[in-house]
């Protein structure tokens, strides 16, 4: 639309609540691409928003004024404008709780490729941000940028987090990922960044995540990174991830939106982007995804199959495990005798172990 209402859904007041649902490619001039937010009160899980594109001072993804919604285990990837003031979501005298998501490639070219809060204050909590960039690279965040708004400040907290780019340009610039105007300030803990002034202090690192996939394809030219093609990652961690076990528990919320469906909402949240456990071996990792320990176990025995994290937990099937683990893992089966009604495709490295 034209100076209207947003792309897809516009609310005022009341209650707002979507789950599993997907935003792609929905665009406006002068509007919002996805969600304009109103409301008293909402909550987004479990959501993609995708290449949603707009025109001249508005948001491709999700505008929030006055409100305080809880954004969960969502995925904003390629979200951008001419002109916009955010590649993914703006924030307007508003303070989200934004929770396990998956920031990528997000761009603007006036403000920040991810998060711009105006007089606002969100709550960041393991998300992971990769290359989100804003044209000017160093006038605005490359991933967020916090400015006062009707002389309140904005103030968010970040934790548990990595901020990183693997872009050429944004290396070359040393384009920052988080700024600052007026008396605005971030607070970054337990957090992976790639921009001076936080490695070292509150838990923050400075290290490559070392995903599993960054995203960039070298273009035939591996010695030459400036002819490199986007072509979307995977940011799994790996085995030897400096993100694993470096988050703060304490910093968990509470699952008030019970995400694992057992009626108790004042737990941690259980569970990461992926519905895969949000705490293993003890301590929080860092990011929107948590690494499972290795082994991955299957039992033809156990009367159901369980998430494959232990014996007691484990996979019916061999092929669950696999589809489950990442290149690298072990997979321990159980002696016993498995039916299997088709072939058992192996798609990646793992390491299978048999006769416990």
């Amino acid at each position: 639309p034209y100076g209207g209402p947003g792309g897809v859904i516009y609310h005022v007041g009341g209650t707002l609540k979507i789950g599993n649902s997907d935003f792609i490619e929905n665009g406006g001039y002068y509007s919002t691409g996805g969600i304009i937010n109103y409301s008293d009160w909402s909550e987004f899980v479990g959501c993609r928003f995708i290449s949603n594109f707009v025109i001249d001072f508005h948001i491709p993804a999700i505008y929030n004024k006055d409100n305080a919604p809880l954004i969960i285990n969502c995925i904003f990837e390629g979200n951008g404008g001419i002109f916009g003031s955010g590649g993914a979501i703006r924030n307007e005298n508003s303070n989200p709780q934004i929770i396990n998501c998956l920031f990528m490639k997000n761009y603007s070219d006036y403000s920040a490729g991810a998060i711009t809060n105006y007089g606002s204050s969100p709550e960041i909590i393991n998300c992971t941000f990769v290359d989100n960039h804003d044209y000017g690279w160093t006038y605005y965040g490359a991933t967020i940028h916090n400015m006062s708004y009707n002389g309140q400040d904005s103030s968010p907290t970040i934790t548990n987090s990595i901020l990183w780019y693997y872009s050429y340009l944004f290396i070359m610039n040393n384009a920052p990922l988080i700024t600052n105007e007026d008396s605005s300030t971030a607070t970054v803990t337990f957090s992976n960044i790639d921009q001076d002034g936080y490695e070292g202090q509150n838990g923050n690192i400075r290290q490559d995540p070392m995903f599993y996939d960054t995203g960039w394809d070298d273009n035939g030219t591996p010695d030459d990174p400036s002819d490199d093609i986007w072509v979307g990652g995977d940011y799994h961690l790996q085995l030897d991830s400096p993100c694993i076990d470096a988050g703060d528990n304490a910093a968990v919320p509470p699952d008030t939106t019970d995400l694992d469906n057992d009626g108790d909402t004042d737990e941690p949240i259980p569970q990461d982007l992926d519905g895969e456990p949000r705490i293993v071996d003890g301590i929080v990792d860092m990011g929107a995804y948590e690494y499972p320990l290795p082994p991955w176990y299957v039992d033809s025995d156990i009367a159901v199959s369980g998430n494959g994290t232990s014996w007691a937990e484990a996979f019916k099937t061999i092929q669950e495990a696999i589809d489950a683990a990442y290149p690298g893992d072990e997979i321990w089966v159980k002696q016993g005798t498995y039916f299997v009604s088709s072939t058992i495709n192996v798609d990646k490295s793992v390491f299978i172990y048999g006769g416990f």
